[in-house]
């Protein structure tokens, strides 16, 4: 790296992160993302403490976490606090991390930054789901990656990404020495980032090409694009509850679900998937007890009906996004309808989203004073309720499949669950209306996710949403989509047609994320490594 940003150090971060941001929607540049890290990696190398390493780090990821704006923009001020505090402490521990290992062996440092950089990915991303996948790097090489991902999961594409910036200073270090040294040092780094780039491959002879898609019947499918509508929620949010505004919720169920039938008339589907509140009826967390009390609709009855006839007379089987009251707690679920109209069951979301479902901290901490009296957030007393079980068999229309609902449908160990539960296909079951700021760049975020998800379990997906894309995914990360519906826009219904899951299981499929174990076993024994070797050679360095 030149010696002029280097006497620079945070503006050569912020700039880094600028250039790793330029790999994400709109712009895509995915190319600029490796130099971002390249110099990021000088950075670190030259760090003279654990501070100073963490702080380059940190300013670094600052930057490249611009692609969140237009992905959280329906929430608060607050929520992009503490998603980029969560990100940002991260990087400041790989960054610390790194610097401790330099301080013992300067190219371990390098060859060990891969595994760290995959430790912070799932600290920032997996564990905290503040805000999903959207920011890491194998999003932004979703497309390029996507034959990458069956052979190392979402969390591999990463690892070897970085293994794959890291390597100019490598060479370099190489360079610079001579005689055994240089021999040491080649043999080490041959070992080290041959660890880590093995897996894939072996993966890839192991399990041979991957088949074609399933040879059964594909599915007919109608998927929904529908506006961004809260009419009927804001309604019901104000007034007195009286006979006439029974009727009135009524009526609105009634002519929305004549609209639905209405969009699929000359089409034949099998299946018809319906996004997350479809109907827009999402009553008040404020009011949600008395709502359904008074409406007589205890598990959403009123909807629940409406969509039992929409399935008879349609002659399809249905699936759909609903809220329901059961029991009095308050559930985000999927509804699943025959085509004769009999229930066949429900499943609740179970990856909640923090903020506007649950409260991932307990209610007395003064970091939630920052939600009261919005009504966006959910109330720590009215909180949604996850189930025990994230992935309960669920069958329609004689085929096994699973069924993620709004920030679930982006976690790709989501579909890891649903691929080992025996699903043979996936429905997203998007309500993303409220990211109404920014749509366009939100469903792009969101469609890379998807495909290298597909790609990594042979999954294919029914994508669904409000103001969102709808669609449908191949297992191998193909797509076909259709643009979101603004407001105010035509609603529509696709026809596709979708293969079931092929026969077949994926590396990452057998083995799941397993570059995040690899990873932690990895720096064990590159550090053991690292200390033989000098002692064995009286090297440093």
């Amino acid at each position: 790296m030149p010696e002029a940003a280097l006497k620079r150090p945070f503006f050569t971060a912020a700039a880094g992160g600028l250039l790793y941001y330029l790999g994400f929607s709109p712009l895509s540049l995915w190319p600029l993302t490796f130099v971002g890290v390249w110099l990021l990696v000088g950075l670190l190398d030259d760090a003279e403490s654990s501070a100073e390493a963490a702080w380059r780090a940190m300013a670094w990821k600052a930057l490249g976490l611009m692609p969140t704006v237009p992905y959280l923009s329906g929430l608060g001020i607050s929520v992009h606090v503490v998603a980029v505090g969560i990100h940002v402490a991260c990087w400041g521990l790989m960054g610390a991390a790194f610097a401790a290992a330099r301080r013992g062996n300067p190219l371990a440092a390098l060859a060990a930054l891969p595994a760290l950089w995959t430790l912070a990915e799932w600290l920032g991303t997996v564990k905290h789901f503040l805000p999903s996948h959207v920011t890491t790097w194998s999003q932004a090489l979703a497309a390029p990656a996507l034959g990458l991902a069956p052979y190392t999961g979402a969390l591999g594409v990463s690892t070897v990404a970085v293994a794959a910036a890291s390597l100019p200073a490598v060479l370099l270090r190489l360079r610079a020495a001579s005689g055994a040294a240089r021999r040491g040092r080649a043999a080490f780094a041959a070992a080290a980032f041959g660890a880590l780039l093995a897996p894939p491959l072996a993966g890839r002879l192991l399990h041979g090409p991957a088949p074609g898609a399933s040879s059964d019947a594909p599915l007919r499918v109608a998927t929904f694009a529908l506006e961004a509508n809260d009419a009927m929620e804001e309604y019901l949010d104000q007034g007195d509850w009286t006979p006439e505004r029974s009727r009135t919720v009524s009526d609105y169920v009634a002519a929305r679900v004549r609209k639905f039938r209405t969009l699929v008339q000359g089409m034949k589907p099998d299946l018809l998937v319906l996004p997350e509140d479809a109907v827009d009826l999402v009553l008040p967390r404020s009011r949600s007890e008395e709502a359904f009390a008074r409406l007589g609709i205890e598990n959403n009855g009123v909807l629940i009906e409406a969509y039992r006839e929409l399935a008879r007379s349609t002659g399809a089987d249905l699936a759909t996004g609903i809220t329901t009251i059961r029991e009095g707690r308050r559930y985000n679920s999927t509804l699943l309808v025959g085509r004769d109209g009999g229930l066949l069951g429900i499943r609740d979301k179970w990856k909640l989203t923090p903020g506007s479902e649950y409260w991932p901290a307990p209610a007395w901490l003064p970091v939630w004073a920052l939600f009261s009296g919005d009504r966006q957030y959910v109330d720590p007393r009215q909180q949604y309720s996850a189930p025990s079980d994230p992935f309960p068999p669920l069958t329609l229309g004689g085929r096994r499949l699973g069924a993620s609902t709004c920030l679930e449908g982006h976690m790709p160990t989501m579909y890891l669950g649903w691929r080992r539960a025996g699903a043979e296909l996936l429905l997203f079951l998007g309500n993303a209306h409220w990211f109404h700021w920014d749509p366009a760049t939100f469903n792009v975020q969101l469609l890379r996710t998807v495909r290298l998800s597909a790609a990594a379990y042979a999954l294919p997906v029914i994508m669904t949403g409000k103001a969102n894309n709808a669609g449908a995914i191949a297992a191998g990360g193909a797509f076909r989509v259709w643009p979101w519906v603004a407001d105010g826009g035509t609603e529509r219904a696709h026809e596709v047609l979708v293969h079931a899951a092929p026969p077949w299981r994926t590396t990452a499929v057998r083995w799941g994320e397993y570059y995040l174990p690899y990873s932690a076993a990895y720096l064990a024994a590159l550090l053991l490594a690292a200390r033989l070797l000098r002692k064995l050679l009286g090297l440093r360095g």
